[in-house]
């Protein structure tokens, strides 16, 4: 069932599991390195470095609420520093059920997007309802981790919510996001949204009323593989877009379908006058996978433009790796 827009993070019920002292080590080393620590942490005095010592779980909840992200930047330290902590196991608790965890998660200063994505993996496994509750914290107007959750934060924050969650069970409240003020987390929304529900027929009525060229090649990426008849017809229709983005999009799904004319009118966005189309064009080339196109890319990489030449070198390479796994 999804999951009721209106349910504040508190109202959402924690089912954390157990997992293996080596998994949490490496979740919770990994984050006392990042530079997000180290900004919040507060000084050796800090109150708060008292309270996460003494292990008092009632004390520990208590703090994680009153201020989540200087009791997480506390904790963390404590945790991989040289100071014993009295009960390290429930500290590991608190941060887990109080979500404070999520602030330096999102941050995209501390860490990779690589990273992020593989610590959002091991915080998954302590707490299986990682994607609603990082939605819900952006849908929350008020309270320090959801200030925190905004900007690249916020885009970070989709990142996860994408590779640990259901777009399913997440649905309704991903269509809040919808109306987002910031276009790319609009159209990062509109992709789950797409995929989640692959409904031809919405999304071509959302593309005829959407201005937002990132979030209409989206909305297109999320019909990929979808073999009816309602897909291939909005497919065909978002063929003819003024956007390099929603063209390249819409031809590569219909040539993922095995539509010949599809490979004919990809090669024709390589002569386009416009760069950017033919550097779509070739983006398109390569993640076919077909080796047709080999000759092309080669022309490419001689194009005047340099963002083209630099898209046809990545879809040569990737046309390569593609052919050296099938051999």
């Amino acid at each position: 069932m999804p999951m009721s827009p209106t349910n504040s993070p508190r109202i959402v019920q924690l089912q954390a599991k157990s997992t293996p002292a080596s998994t949490t080590a490496e979740l919770l080393g990994d984050l006392n390195a990042a530079l997000w620590v180290d900004q919040h942490a507060g000084p050796k005095g800090n109150p708060m470095r008292a309270i996460c010592q003494d292990g008092d779980h009632d004390a520990l909840a208590r703090a994680a609420e009153a201020d989540p992200i200087a009791f997480c930047a506390e904790a963390l330290k404590l945790l991989r520093g040289p100071e014993p902590v009295t009960a390290p196991e429930r500290l590991v608790r608190v941060l887990i059920e109080s979500d404070v965890l999520l602030a330096p998660l999102c941050d995209p200063l501390s860490f990779s997007r690589a990273k992020a994505l593989k610590l959002a993996s091991l915080y998954a496994t302590v707490q299986p309802q990682l994607a609603g509750r990082t939605l819900a914290r952006m849908l929350s107007s008020t309270g320090a981790v959801a200030d925190s959750l905004s900007g690249l934060a916020a885009e970070r924050a989709i990142e996860i919510i994408a590779s640990t969650g259901d777009p399913k069970q997440l649905e309704e409240g991903l269509c809040l996001l919808l109306d987002h003020v910031n276009p790319r987390i609009r159209s990062k929304i509109a992709l789950l949204i797409a995929q989640a529900r692959p409904d031809a027929e919405w999304v071509g009525q959302r593309i005829l009323l959407e201005p937002d060229s990132r979030l209409r090649a989206n909305l297109i990426e999320g019909l990929w593989h979808n073999d009816n008849e309602e897909a291939r017809t909005v497919l065909w229709d978002a063929a003819g877009d003024a956007d390099n983005r929603v063209v390249a999009n819409a031809l590569l799904g219909l040539a993922f379908l095995g539509e010949p004319e599809a490979f004919k009118l990809i090669r024709r966005m390589t002569i386009h006058p416009k760069p950017l189309f033919r550097a779509s064009g070739a983006w398109a080339m390569g993640e076919t996978g077909d080796s047709i196109y080999l000759e092309d890319l080669e022309r490419l990489q001689k194009d005047a433009d340099p963002a083209v030449r630099r898209m046809a070198i990545r879809a040569t390479n990737r046309l390569r790796e593609v052919l050296v796994r099938s051999a």
